[in-house]
């Protein structure tokens, strides 16, 4: 039975870049709640490498177990699925290394959770195991990084904020990092020079990608995508702003959530700012203008480039290179307004548009560390919730509900804060 199993999450792929923080974080938190004698939980950290499990234990000074795994032999995966509640894998890029774990967690019913953003992969891989992980009681959740997670949960606060009364009608939201250096793990620009290495690849991806969202759902989420193309003026930072680069990934996922959890229909604009827009500067437009227009040059010559000569070269040298280990110190922050409207047209004791903004800070940058604090709590949320949460493909807002989630973040550091007018 799963809830009698000792550990309750096993970090796969721990000597990674972004796994061995994550392995840190939760050594961490094991041992602040060791100090306070607070109720604690038990991991432990997997890989295909025994000697340098042993290293990063010792170097970390981590109280943790230590499971021999590797992606290419389902014994070992199996063995390694049973003995846990949850997996938690930072093995990426998970196009690649991905299914064999998700296959051990549906033999062994046990829950999976990663930091993707392969929304293409996700509904490739729910159509194979859709019906397999529900009935095997499995929770698989995807989309547990910086890339999804403060997004999904902005929107599917205020839409829980709102109440039933009210239909959420649009939403936009900007993310900044105020201050600090960050950068994207070698696992992510990994899956990107993949992605992008034809215009053939690049469109199939942006088809599989709509087709990851339920049909009733499809057309807003198109709408979202084109829309997030444009030089927008942005109601919230009072200027123009740019695409965020994310939305390729987001905006599905915010969709997707949004038709499960019965708010679909939404437009969602997902932006970048550029700093202090005033009238002497037109509010960014020229600039927006210039950077879309030097993207829209640069990107068909890169995938021209790619076509005739490859990109192997630099698939080695991102998988050579070593990454970085986060930077704690930097602060990630997203502002969210979401636009909700009456659903009763005779319902005249309510006002018609009600408006609710959501301001988060979350701690870290967003490649690392920030994506590794998010897929701890969200982990080790679906271990303590490992009897009631619901089984099959989800993603972590639907898995454990906006305000349990909401909770577990500010309890981890981050602040989050909402008004309704």
């Amino acid at each position: 039975e799963r809830s009698k199993r000792s550990i309750d999450v096993v970090v796969f792929g721990a000597t990674g870049t972004t796994g061995s923080v994550m392995a840190e974080l939760l050594g961490k938190k094991k041992k602040s709640l060791e100090d306070s004698k607070s109720q604690n939980f038990t991991f432990a950290i997997a890989g295909r490498n025994q000697a340098k499990l042993k290293a990063l234990k010792e170097k970390l000074g981590l109280n943790c177990e230590i499971i021999v795994a590797d992606c290419a032999k389902s014994d070992s995966m199996l063995t390694m699925a049973k003995q846990t509640k949850v997996i938690l894998t930072a093995a990426g890029p998970y196009y690649k290394y991905g299914e064999s774990v998700m296959q051990a967690c549906i033999l062994a019913g046990t829950h999976y959770c990663d930091i993707t953003g392969e929304a293409a992969w996700v509904g490739s891989m729910t159509e194979k195991y859709g019906k397999e992980a529900k009935d095997a009681k499995s929770c698989l959740v995807s989309f547990a990084g910086v890339d999804c997670v403060p997004y999904e949960l902005a929107i599917s606060l205020a839409n829980d904020v709102l109440g039933d009364e009210y239909k959420v009608k649009s939403a936009e939201t900007l993310m900044v990092a105020k201050k600090g250096q960050g950068g994207a793990p070698p696992g992510t620009l990994l899956t990107l020079l993949n992605l992008m290495k034809s215009p053939w690849a690049v469109v199939k991806n942006l088809i599989d990608t709509v087709n990851f969202v339920p049909k009733s759902e499809r057309f807003s989420t198109i709408l979202s995508l084109m829309v997030w193309m444009l030089p927008l003026y942005s109601r919230i930072c009072k200027g123009f702003t740019l695409p965020n680069p994310m939305g390729l990934i987001n905006i599905p996922v915010i969709h997707r959530t949004a038709s499960n959890m019965g708010f679909g229909g939404l437009t969602f604009y997902d932006r970048m700012p550029l700093p202090k827009p005033a009238l002497w500067n037109l509010y960014h437009f020229p600039t927006v203008i210039i950077i879309l227009s030097i993207v829209m040059i640069v990107v068909p010559i890169f995938l021209c480039y790619v076509t005739i000569f490859g990109n192997e070269g630099l698939k080695k040298k991102v998988s050579d290179s070593k990454g970085y280990k986060g930077f704690p110190d930097m602060i990630t922050g997203l502002t969210a307004r979401v636009y909700g409207t009456r659903k009763s047209a005779s319902d005249t004791s309510n006002p018609k548009q009600k408006v609710v903004n959501i301001k988060s800070e979350y701690p870290g940058d967003p490649g690392v560390y920030c994506t590794s604090l998010y897929a701890i709590e969200i982990s080790l949320g679906m271990a303590e919730e490992s009897e009631k949460i619901s089984s099959g493909f989800s993603s972590p807002v639907m898995a454990l509900g906006p305000r349990n989630l909401s909770e577990r973040l500010k309890n981890a550091g981050c602040t989050i804060t909402w008004e309704c007018n």
